[in-house]
């Protein structure tokens, strides 16, 4: 019979006895469970983002070229939208260049998705109107939003070929799309570029949809922030300056630094 001195130890005993390895690999286990699923979670995402900036791309790119075929002129340039598209104060210049005139008085910029929206080849309702600059950016408003999180998608006509810059390649970009950043806090007035993708998601999508150099092809490199180099081991690429074409995606490097321009669009 036991006494109660040993009824104590035998259950301060069965208290001190811990897990069984059986026990700890069950647990184990589990968060291996966790962990991964987390992780494929993730890597999910991504991937649907990725995908989705690819076929946002496509989109504006695709109703591009079918208002040029039906209209004889590309969206926002076309000089006689007030006629045809019965929208006001939007008429381009028909140059065949997406701008936004001296003084900012001609937002072909902004012309362009309130050209696409009113002939009923994008979704959306553009307000067509800039504020007065050319980065007064209004996300859903007068640009379009990306899947991408604080992503929007601007467009504009720049030839920086033989150009040295800190914030591009020295190269012609034509008529592009870019997707890029804009900073919340400023959303509506004179909206800052900011960066929205990494460096590794940036490469991935220049891969699925180009060469995967940020230098070269019909997807680069866009500028990330105002005020600021975009060359250097912090940045979105390992080159060194806006002629070093051959420079890769910086993709050891965490943080959002990038943003993709699409260019010579139409």
């Amino acid at each position: 019979m036991l006494t109660a001195p040993h009824v104590r130890t035998v259950l301060l005993n069965n208290k001190l006895r811990g897990f069984t390895l059986i026990e700890i690999s069950i647990v184990l286990v589990i968060i291996g469970l966790i962990v991964g699923g987390v992780l494929v979670g993730r890597d999910l995402i991504r991937s649907a983002e990725i995908r989705a900036v690819i076929t946002e791309h496509q989109r504006f790119a695709t109703a591009s070229t079918t208002f040029r075929e039906k209209y004889g002129e590309i969206p926002g340039d076309y000089g006689q939208a007030s006629t045809y598209l019965g929208c006001t104060n939007c008429d381009g210049n028909s140059d065949g260049e997406i701008n936004y005139g001296t003084g900012y008085i001609r937002m072909e910029i902004y012309y362009l998705w309130k050209h696409l929206s009113m002939a009923r080849l994008i979704q959306g309702d553009y307000t067509g109107a800039g504020g007065g600059c050319h980065t007064c950016n209004s996300p859903g408003r007068n640009v379009p939003t990306s899947r991408i999180a604080t992503g929007i998608w601007v467009t504009e006509n720049q030839n920086f070929a033989g150009i040295s810059n800190n914030y591009h390649y020295s190269i012609d970009f034509g008529n592009y799309f870019a997707l890029v950043g804009y900073s919340s806090t400023a959303a509506g007035s004179n909206t800052a570029i900011a960066p929205t993708l990494t460096a590794s998601a940036a490469y991935a999508i220049d891969s699925k949809a180009d060469d995967g150099m940020p230098g070269k092809g019909r997807i680069v490199f866009f500028h990330a922030k105002e005020g600021s180099t975009d060359w250097g081991s912090d940045k979105c690429t390992n080159s060194v300056n806006s002629s070093d074409f051959n420079g890769g995606y910086n993709t050891s490097y965490a943080p959002a630094t990038c943003n993709l321009a699409f260019i010579r669009q139409f």
